[in-house]
């Protein structure tokens, strides 16, 4: 309804301007699990165009990887392809600190169920495996 629109416009205005601080203060003040439920053109804008710009740090990344283990990747290809493109957008050391992050939840959620369990498709875990390693 009124608030996907919102917030669609809201999120798509953000990442345009690339303005990195708005948008740390937009996932700090929103609901991340709302926003990348709201739609596949949102999926979109916060896991690829906001990653293009390099908008993300290793802790929103980290976050928002959690939030769609939490939502469920199994069933569904586009989230698992917006975990693919946040992991593998993160290199060296960066990489390091994100598997850090990710193992650190203190849930059942880490690295090694988020790769061979939560991600289905077999493509897309041959690729985040051979960028892992």
């Amino acid at each position: 309804g009124n608030f996907a629109v919102q917030a669609e416009e809201q999120v798509s205005q953000v990442v345009k301007s690339k303005n990195k601080a708005a948008l740390q203060y937009l996932l700090a003040t929103v609901s991340v699990r709302a926003l990348l439920q709201i739609s596949r053109s949102m999926l979109l804008l916060l896991t690829k165009d906001a990653l293009d710009s390099g908008l993300y740090d290793n802790q929103e990344k980290a976050m928002i990887i959690y939030t769609l283990q939490n939502i469920g990747l199994q069933r569904c290809t586009h989230r698992q392809q917006a975990v693919e493109r946040i992991i593998l957008s993160t290199k060296s050391e960066e990489l390091t600190e994100l598997k850090r992050l990710l193992d650190g939840t203190g849930t059942y959620h880490n690295l090694y169920k988020l790769v061979y369990y939560d991600i289905s498709s077999n493509s897309i875990q041959e690729r985040i495996i051979a960028h892992i390693k």
